[in-house]
């Protein structure tokens, strides 16, 4: 019969197993005109390739790029203007560009 210490440490095993299987997506990000500020400093041509967790949200993807709300206008998923919802599960491969319209007078 197995000790407490030994099972504490089955289950550690398993707990430390199962977040090194968690599933990673990859997608393009491409942003536009004054968003371009936002990318990592390893993206070129205003394009990144960001990879997350399998489950990760529109919410996520901005808190990693760190673009505030009020800065960009909308979203083009795999080159189709979509209405996406910060809670709408990202999926992988998908293309994601964030634009903001350009003003002048």
């Amino acid at each position: 019969m197995a000790n407490d210490s030994t099972f504490n440490f089955v289950l550690r095993l398993k707990a430390e197993n199962q977040t090194m299987e968690a599933k990673q997506i990859s997608f393009e990000v491409k942003l536009l005109t004054k968003l371009k500020k936002y990318l990592p400093a390893d993206s070129s041509d205003g394009k990144a390739m960001i990879s997350m967790e399998e489950g990760s949200t529109l919410h996520d993807l901005k808190g990693i790029l760190g673009i505030p709300a009020d800065e960009f206008d909308g979203i083009v998923i795999d080159r189709v203007h979509s209405e996406i919802e910060d809670s709408d599960v990202l999926n992988n491969g998908e293309s994601f560009t964030f634009y903001a319209t350009v003003g002048g007078g």
